[in-house]
């Protein structure tokens, strides 16, 4: 699944990812203009710091969009782009989970009880592009995802 647009913005302080806190959830609007209004889902930091990457948004009170974060200066800008997936907002049952193991390979497992969707999504290339290795749909056998 290809990834779509790129912008870049500026980082936050000490070179945290522009998305709002968990806590405060998101906001109506997110984007890849407006990371800022996306909460953040996680961060991980690789070479000391020098390469992060973080993902944000899929909040199921605002925004379904989930975005791919990664900076190669220690945080100071950030490309962002959309990752073509997510989840519904308002399905407060839906749920992420997020392995960022490399700085190239991470993978998202989007469970969506409601859908009913278990979905697992894949990268080599640090989120640039996504691909869908698992579908199936949830029921009462348990999901090979």
């Amino acid at each position: 699944m290809p990834s779509f647009r790129v912008a870049q913005v500026a980082g936050g302080n000490d070179g945290a990812p522009p998305c709002t806190s968990r806590r405060e959830g998101g906001q109506y609007g997110a984007s890849v203009d407006h990371p800022e209004r996306a909460p953040l889902q996680t961060e991980v930091e690789f070479a000391h710091g020098v390469v992060r990457w973080a993902l944000c948004g899929a909040d199921v009170s605002m925004s379904s969009e989930l975005l791919n974060l990664r900076s190669s200066d220690s945080g100071k800008t950030w490309s962002v782009a959309d990752t073509g997936f997510g989840m519904s907002p308002h399905h407060l049952g839906d749920k992420l989970h997020i392995h960022l193991m490399t700085e190239d390979v991470g993978s998202v497992h989007v469970l969506i009880p409601v859908g009913p969707v278990d979905r697992v999504y894949s990268t080599d290339d640090g989120g640039r592009t996504w691909r869908l290795t698992c579908d199936a749909i949830v029921g009462p056998k348990p999901s090979p995802c």
